[in-house]
């Protein structure tokens, strides 16, 4: 007899000295993976720290960084299934000597426990009074009872094994999974909760409780890593129930208006939701597969079509789309739907005058309506897909050039949530690296590299000094632009000096020089854009007079008067823009160029560590002491146009050149003593300043000629 999957003859008779077998191999297993844990380490922080040159710059770092994954994630498993073969091993080992002990007790008892686990009065049992045949058939009912019991209990221990090593297996024959349970408790306890949380988020949102909303957030942030959980959760709501979840739970709160601290909670929960259905899509299952193409057939439909104000799947998708890393084929796939189905019908649809809201992040004004803006925070998080999609010219020429932003809302919302988040995208498929990553060096490649390129000839060109630039109609990704433009400094650089980019600059960008000189004022007259401009700026001169001390002495000097004419150049640029968003534009003032100055001047370790990070090669600059420069960079930087002191615009370019004079002389300074060249350190300073101020001058001159 059994329940379930288990027979009595199965668990009495078991072999679990295999199962032992199975967890001291895996146990080994383990073991020898953890003696390559301490390599494997130093590998990637090796490789993360090291400055590439050539085709390594886009290969060999993504290439450790995938295979140290893959070597965490074959530990991680092996740990999981050592525990689980482990606490399977004992609680099966249990419930056999529960049932074993239970066949002896029972003969001493009177009771016959047969091959199938049946049990009966032993002897003759019509050889006994009525009496005596109804006691030992009850002792034989009491042992049945229990035989059950233990067989059930069984039965569960094994379903529950057999989910749980499935889970741990992955649904990849290829690659090694995420999934890490520590015991089988945990991975039951996980199957339970991904059953709660699936059938809690199809009841509508009155039906929840405080505590049950509690458990909901608690659950995504505990299971956000898990791809098994997540796919159970996806697959058990199906796609129509997952967007279904989110629309109502937005909804509801939306048509109540929402409060501080509603909206905080609601922010979790898209956070959460987002980051596992992120995570579900990465998987390779045949079910995952029919999710995704579920909810691209449900993306142009409103919810509800019997109401004229129910969102689109379109919208509610892309909600949700803001927070995790979502697959690479189907972010594409989903872009080319919604760009041909805006194609037909516009962008119009995404308004709205219903009290609806999907988006709860930092930017009040995002509703979340435009489901264009999910899509690009959702590139912005996975740069491989970002690269393909933008790096399309089609979807480039939609997108940034002829897409009808709109705003969220007819009640005035401006349209710069949709731009930031075309800016993070831009950001992630340049870079390299998720828009948001910190200290993280660009991945160069040719289609990155061809896309900056873009980047710098849209946002730069068709320069009208008399009118207002394609920045200022795309206000709300300037401080995306300055990031580029700050990782590609030393491409924007050798492109309006008219200097050759150092040997060492793998896969440079070559920028029109007029485009990529307009770029940078365009982007410079934000203060905060200008900060990470000069920072950059002052990093790239840094490494480039490094790279020029660096050399045999032959040439010293010219080397040394190109690098720092050359760095005095944009300097002389970025004064200028500066000073004429200050005094001509008046679109900022010298408080807020203070402050962005100041707050990067204090970063040290980016100016010289992850700053210097950002060109393909660090040289004896990388070891430099941060403080030195960062102290010599910022001594009186900060300057009053304004006010009391009435200071004008040549006051605001002398104190930008002293900085740069001043930054040149620290570089050489440091340079010349690490590489060398101590007792020329005094002429060849005297000569950087020079050349420096030279530059600053070519700089000027360059602004005056652009402006007309």
């Amino acid at each position: 007899m059994g329940a379930g999957g288990m027979t009595f003859h199965g668990l009495y008779n078991a072999q679990l000295g295999r199962l032992a077998q199975a967890a001291e191999r895996w146990d080994e297993q383990v073991r020898r993976l953890d003696d390559f844990r301490g390599a494997a380490d130093d590998m990637v922080a090796g490789a993360r720290s090291a400055v590439w040159v050539g085709e390594n710059a886009s290969v060999t770092l993504p290439m450790v960084e995938r295979h140290y994954e893959q070597y965490m994630a074959a530990f991680r498993q092996a740990v999981t299934l050592r525990e689980l073969s482990q606490d399977a091993h004992d609680r099966l080992l249990g419930l056999q000597g529960e049932l074993t002990a239970l066949v002896e007790t029972a003969a001493s008892q009177g009771v016959h426990v047969s091959a199938s686990g049946l049990a009966s009065p032993g002897g003759d049992p019509q050889s006994l009074d009525h009496e005596a045949r109804q006691a030992v058939q009850g002792r034989a009912d009491d042992v049945q009872a229990q035989i059950d019991a233990v067989l059930r209990r069984a039965a569960e221990a094994d379903e529950a094994v057999a989910q749980a090593l499935r889970d741990a297996g992955g649904a990849d024959p290829h690659a090694f999974t995420g999934v890490s349970y520590g015991s089988l408790d945990e991975a039951v306890r996980a199957f339970e909760d991904a059953e709660w949380l699936t059938d809690t988020l199809g009841r509508p949102p009155a039906a929840l409780t405080a505590d049950d909303r509690e458990r909901i957030a608690d659950l995504l942030r505990a299971y956000g890593d898990d791809p098994a959980f997540a796919e159970r959760v996806a697959t058990g709501l199906g796609a129509d129930g997952a967007l279904a979840s989110w629309a109502a739970l937005a909804g509801a709160a939306s048509a109540g208006g929402v409060t501080d601290a509603e909206a905080g909670e609601l922010a979790g929960l898209q956070a959460g939701l987002g980051t596992l259905l992120g995570l579900a899509t990465r998987g390779d299952s045949q079910a995952m597969r029919d999710w995704e193409t579920d909810l691209l057939a449900l993306a142009d439909r409103r919810l509800d079509p019997s109401a004229p104000d129910s969102p689109y799947g379109f919208q509610v998708a892309s909600s949700l789309m803001y927070h995790g890393e979502w697959d690479d084929n189907f972010l594409t796939g989903y872009g080319d739907r919604l760009r041909s189905w805006e194609a037909d019908n516009g962008t119009g649809h995404w308004r709205t005058t219903a009290p609806l809201r999907l988006a709860f992040g930092d930017d009040s004004a995002d509703l979340g309506l435009d489901p264009a803006t999910g899509l690009m925070e959702a590139l912005g998080h996975n740069p491989d897909a970002a690269i393909r999609y933008l790096g399309d010219e089609g979807n480039w020429t939609y997108f940034v050039e002829q897409r009808d932003w709109p705003h969220p809302h007819v009640s005035g919302a401006t349209e710069g949530a949709g731009y930031a988040s075309l800016g993070h995208a831009l950001e992630s498929a340049t870079l390299g690296h998720p828009y948001d990553s910190t200290g993280t060096p660009p991945l160069r490649s040719a289609e990155r590299t061809e896309l900056f390129e873009r980047v710098v000839a849209y946002y730069g060109g068709e320069f009208d000094p008399n009118g207002t630039t394609r920045v200022d109609h795309h206000a709300a990704l300037t401080g995306s632009l300055a990031h580029i433009g700050a990782a590609y400094m030393p491409d924007l650089q050798h492109a309006v000096t008219g200097t050759d980019p150092p040997a060492e600059l793998y896969l440079p960008g070559t920028p029109d020089p007029t485009e990529a000189l307009a770029f940078l004022y365009s982007v410079g007259r934000d203060p905060d854009a200008y900060g990470d401009l000069v920072a950059a700026q002052e990093a790239y001169g840094a490494a480039s007079v490094d790279l020029a001390l660096a050399s045999p002495a032959d040439g010293l000097e010219q080397r040394v008067t190109n690098a720092a004419e050359s760095n005095g150049q944009i300097a002389g640029i970025l004064a200028a823009t500066r000073a004429d968003a200050v005094h001509q534009a008046q679109i900022a003032t010298d408080e807020e160029f203070n402050a962005a100055l100041e707050e990067r001047t204090q970063w040290a370790d980016r100016l010289i560590g992850e700053a210097t990070a950002m060109i393909p090669y660090g040289g004896t600059v990388a070891g430099w002491a941060a403080e030195d420069l960062v102290a010599a960079y910022g001594e009186d930087a900060r300057q009053d146009t304004s006010g009391t002191a009435r200071y004008d615009a040549h006051d605001t370019k002398t104190e930008a050149w002293a900085r740069a004079e001043r930054a040149s002389a620290s570089t050489v300074r440091i340079a010349a003593g690490a590489n060398g060249f101590t007792d020329q350190a005094s002429f060849l300073t005297d000569t950087a300043v020079i050349s420096t101020s030279r530059g600053l001058d070519t700089g000027e001159a360059r602004i005056s000629e652009l402006l007309g």
